[in-house]
Formats: structure tokens, C-alpha cells, sequence
């Protein structure tokens, strides 16, 4: 996105020549047209959550997911971020496809219900693909640390059976989320600490592949990560926050190995006394 940028690295919106401006009251948000291209803007709650989204983009490509780009912008001195509109046809939110199938998704917002939902409403090869990548999603919100995934914001692509593009990050190492307390969607509709099931849910090799990926929050890539960020901002961070977030990064870290390690020595006794 070319915008010119304040000594922060925010993009002033209010001195923009905004077009079609359309508000989203629930989300503190709005959508406008700029130079024929139609954006979207999110209130953030603070100046770190602003930046919250920017790094679960670069965090989401080295997971190896797809991602919603973003960048710093602000709206008559309220902070946020700010992307291209990233709706289009045929993507539907899981939300929608929940109500359709069981007529309500109270209750229906975990792998279990989606999953059976998924297997019954697109052919055996997409349904396989999305549920794969509704796992490997489950996945990336844990290893960030980031609370609020939730049907509404649980995009499936109908157009090729997969999910889309990942979005809605800004609450990463969120408080309810880290150390084992979280998470809006869930593994099944009774689950309460979802960290500890989550891990004995996953196969020997999704385990592997979830030790491997959370080297994505080891110090040295968050520290690249920030880096990027400044790069995209066109700014360096506010430092404090700069090195508050790397910390708190490289803790969680450290307590996902030793959940990790715990869970493999479990796998490992009960093998062994079978």
C-alpha cells in the first residue's frame, strides 16, 4: 500500500480523500474507497495492538500460511491497522455454514462440529483440505498465543476448499490465551484448558510438526519479525514495546517447549507400559 505515513509509521486516514465510507459499528471499523481500490480500517484498543496484526502477518508466512497484509493507520487520532478489503466471492465465514447445517452454532464452535458439518456439506477431497488447514490454523493460534479465533472470523474459500487467507490476529499473546488458558474455538464443546487437549488430540506427527513450527516465536525470529515490521512500517518500533513483545514472545516460547516436552514423555510412558 502506498500512503504517505506519519513519524510513526501511521497512516493519517483523516487527511486521505475517502470515498463510499461505510461504518462497522461492532467493530469499531469501516471500509472506504481510495484511488478505486476499496479498503478496510480496524480501531485498535492501544498503540501495541495496532502493531499486533503487521507481526502475525510475517509470523503467518513463516508458519507457512497465507495472510491478510496490513499496515499502521490511524483515524482522527484513533489508532489501528489497515488493509485492502479482503472479502470476495465465494468465501463464507464458518459461522454461516454452522447456522446452515445445525440450524444454531451455540455449542457448534469447535473441531468436532465444524468437522462433521465440513465432511457433509464439500466433497471428500476439500473437506479433507479444510479441516487440514482448520487444524494447522488451531495450530498458529496457539504457538501466538492469540485468543479470539472464533467461527466469525474462520474464513473458507468455496472457490478451491480451502480456507482463506489468515486475518484477525490482532489479539496475539493475549493473557486469556497464553500459558493455557484460551481459546474461543475449542477441540470439542466441553473442553476447558484447550492447550493440554489440544496436544494429545494431535497425531505423533502433527506433535512434530507443532514443535517445529513454534521456532517461529524463538527469540531470533521474533527479532526478525520485528525487523520486518520496521521495514514495512518505514520506522523503527517504540522500543519498550519492541523489546516487551520479544520477551514475552521468547517466555511463552520456552513454556510451549516444556508443554511439548511434557506431552512427548507422556506418549512415551504409556507406549511403554502397553
Amino acid at each position: 500500500m502506498k500512503f504517505k505515513k506519519d513519524h510513526l509509521g501511521y497512516i493519517e486516514l483523516e487527511k486521505l480523500s475517502l470515498k463510499n465510507k461505510e461504518e462497522i459499528n461492532q467493530l469499531h471499523s469501516f471500509t472506504f474507497l481510495y484511488l478505486g481500490k476499496r479498503y478496510f480500517f480496524k480501531e485498535a484498543k492501544n498503540v501495541s495492538q495496532s502493531y499486533n496484526e503487521l507481526i502475525g502477518y510475517e509470523l503467518a508466512k513463516d508458519f507457512g500460511l497465507e495472510a491478510v497484509p496490513y499496515d499502521l493507520a490511524s483515524y482522527n487520532g484513533h489508532v489501528g491497522f489497515l488493509s485492502q478489503d479482503y472479502m470476495k466471492d465465494g468465501y463464507v465465514c464458518l459461522e454461516d455454514l454452522l447456522v446452515k447445517y445445525y440450524g444454531t452454532d451455540e455449542e457448534k464452535n469447535n473441531l468436532d462440529d465444524a468437522s462433521i458439518m465440513i465432511r457433509d456439506t464439500f466433497p471428500y477431497e476439500s473437506s479433507e483440505k479444510i479441516i487440514s488447514d482448520l487444524v494447522r490454523l488451531l495450530m498458529f493460534d496457539i504457538i501466538i498465543g492469540n485468543y479470539d479465533r472464533h467461527d466469525q472470523n474462520i474464513i473458507i474459500d468455496t472457490n478451491n476448499g480451502r480456507l482463506a487467507p489468515v486475518s484477525d490476529n490482532e489479539l496475539l499473546l493475549s493473557d486469556d490465551a497464553m500459558y493455557g488458558q484460551f481459546y474461543a474455538f475449542r477441540i470439542t464443546p466441553d473442553d476447558k484448558i484447550t492447550l493440554d487437549n489440544f496436544l494429545n488430540y494431535l497425531s505423533s506427527d502433527e506433535l512434530f510438526e507443532f514443535a517445529r513450527k513454534a521456532l517461529i516465536i524463538s527469540e531470533n525470529n521474533i527479532e526478525s519479525v520485528m525487523s520486518r515490521v520496521e521495514k514495512r512500517i518505514g520506522h523503527p518500533m517504540i522500543e519498550p514495546l519492541k523489546l516487551e513483545i520479544i520477551k514475552k514472545f521468547t517466555d511463552y516460547f520456552h513454556f510451549l517447549l516444556r508443554k511439548i516436552d511434557k506431552e512427548v514423555e507422556y506418549r512415551y510412558t504409556l507406549k511403554k507400559s502397553r
